[in-house]
């Protein structure tokens, strides 16, 4: 499992930001916004960069409009809202695109376009966005700048997902080359994120080290990111599950739907991923009943985040059916497996190539304080 940080990028923002007056309407409406977004008050920050986004269209400022949009797509997609975050930030970039296409925040959409994909499972395009995103930060912020070394991590991550752990390697060893002067946030997200490499090269034992180290950084963590927390338990039990421990694997990750319902709330994609994961140890201990209401609960939460294309929807399905057929209801599983299927065919390379029980899962990380 990965974990990423997850940052606003307000450093390329002010790369090249519209000329700052701060007593104009816009700057104070937009401070609001970052305000209430930075204390995770989703829902407020919203209709706060929606109200931001009604100054800048009186302004007639095209460019403080495009930023104040990628930040609220930015606010869509911490809200799971994945379709509507997409749309946004794709919009901007068009937009930038015609004003300067060598425009720094072209890099800050990229980004948050990259996370939208990624959790889709839209791999191979996640990929090329975030590539264009580390370009730019590159020349405007530098190779040490904490916003780089969050790509560098999200790309490691990225290829992790597509079962490339050559190149997975490479950006994460760029991104661990910085860690120390990036905060404790930010070493755990590259040490979990490491830690799956090494259970993708089969190196286990270095991976739980490296596991337990992360989450020893996160305990220490004042308001510690909960779903970074669950993410990395998730990837303990998915060693102890390589290790063939599997009821100790079920055992941990039942606890972690449990935390993840009461933190996230029921509708959480990350809450599908691991759900997705604790049916697979059920099959492992023959609990097929309880395996397929813990699939079917995943695949719901997905078609809903997710939308009815999304590649990571087709795994689930494509591993609920395998359930299904095992337990002879053959005309379902066949069903499922045409829809994952179809859903391949209309996003071609863009599946995961790893197996199950190695699905990361990028939870990100907050911004540092």
């Amino acid at each position: 499992m990965i974990v990423l940080t997850r940052v606003l990028c307000v450093a390329l923002l002010a790369a090249r930001s519209p000329a700052e007056d701060r007593t104009s309407a816009w700057r104070q409406s937009i401070a609001v916004a970052r305000d209430l977004l930075h204390r995770n008050l989703l829902a407020d920050a919203e209709v706060a960069y929606h109200n931001t986004e009604r100054v800048a269209q009186d302004e007639g400022d095209r460019e403080r409009l495009v930023v104040t949009r990628i930040e609220l797509g930015y606010v869509l997609s911490l809200q799971s809202r994945l379709v509507d975050a997409e749309q946004l930030q794709r919009e901007s970039l068009r937009t930038l695109a015609k004003l300067d296409p060598k425009h720094p925040a072209i890099a800050v959409a990229n980004l948050h376009l990259c996370e939208v994909l990624w959790r889709q499972g839209r791999l191979k395009d996640a990929q090329t966005a975030c590539e264009g995103a580390l370009a730019m930060q590159q020349k405007y912020l530098g190779k040490q700048h904490s916003e780089t070394l969050h790509t560098l991590n999200f790309l490691g991550g990225i290829h992790l997902d597509r079962g490339q752990p050559k190149a997975a390697r490479r950006y994460l060893e760029e991104a661990i080359a910085g860690a120390e002067n990036a905060g404790p946030n930010f070493q755990a997200a590259v040490l979990a994120n490491m830690g799956r490499l090494q259970q993708d090269i089969g190196k286990l034992h270095e991976a739980e080290d490296s596991l337990s180290r992360a989450l020893r950084l996160m305990e220490d963590l004042p308001g510690a990111d909960v779903e970074a927390t669950l993410t990395v338990l998730n990837n303990v039990a998915l060693i102890q599950s390589r290790l063939g421990k599997h009821q100790q694997a079920e055992l941990l990750l039942a606890g972690v739907v449990q935390r993840s319902m009461a933190a996230l709330g029921l509708a959480h994609p990350l809450l599908a991923s691991i759900l997705l994961n604790h049916g697979v140890e059920l099959v492992e201990l023959k609990r097929f009943d309880e395996a397929a209401n813990s699939m079917k609960q995943a695949i719901k939460i997905q078609r809903n985040a997710l939308g009815p294309s999304s590649p990571r929807l087709a795994m689930s399905l494509n591993y609920y059916s395998r359930l299904l057929a095992r337990t002879g209801r053959k005309e379902e599983a066949r069903m499922l497996k045409s829809e994952a299927e179809a859903i391949l065919e209309d996003h071609p390379g863009q599946e995961a190539t790893v197996s199950l029980k190695e699905l990361e899962m990028t939870a990100p990380v907050p911004k540092e304080e």
